[in-house]
């Protein structure tokens, strides 16, 4: 009875005064489950893209990345893309960290 109310009724209160799509999360991930290969692989690269685009716009040391690797973020082939993106180490991350601020933050 106590679990019920918790799992039902005090988790999902909480979870969405705190802002969090925890559930909207769970229920993509549970229709997501199904979905065939073909379209497994699509959303994975629409999702791709998008990050790939978010951080091309919103950090300088990864638009800097992409851009001397001559990736373009909007690209139809976003695996390749990843694939090309060169590593990136601890020096590096040390010399540019404040090149990896978003910019809504500078």
């Amino acid at each position: 009875m106590h679990t019920a109310i918790v799992r039902d009724i005090l988790y999902p209160l909480q979870e969405r005064l705190m802002g969090r799509p925890t559930f909207r999360l769970l229920a993509e991930l549970e229709r997501s489950q199904w979905l065939s290969r073909d379209e497994l692989r699509a959303r994975q690269a629409s999702k791709l893209t998008h990050l790939l685009r978010h951080a091309a716009q919103a950090y300088a040391f990864y638009a800097g990345r992409m851009e001397s690797a001559t990736i373009d973020p909007a690209c139809e082939g976003p695996f390749d893309a990843l694939s090309h993106l060169p590593l990136v180490d601890k020096r590096t991350i040390r010399e540019q960290i404040h090149a990896k601020r978003a910019a809504d933050l500078n």
